[in-house]
């Protein structure tokens, strides 16, 4: 069975979205344990901006499989 059709190349630009959801993850932890409400005002900006970078992967994603 062929599954060529699963590869998709990893461009430097989605590598660097993964790595900047990847840090934002661990700064949205580490203002929620402090639990401020500064904290939890910037987890909300840093979860609003990991969706904004997950919706442009999923879309540079879904193109590259046309």
């Amino acid at each position: 069975m062929r599954l060529s059709w699963l590869y998709l190349e990893v461009t430097p630009h989605m590598n660097d979205s993964i790595s900047e959801i990847q840090r934002l993850i661990g700064e949205v932890a580490e203002h929620l344990r402090a639990g401020t409400s500064a904290d939890t005002r910037k987890a909300v900006a840093k979860l609003e901006r990991i969706a904004a970078l997950a919706s442009t992967l999923a879309l540079t994603v879904k193109t590259a499989r046309r």
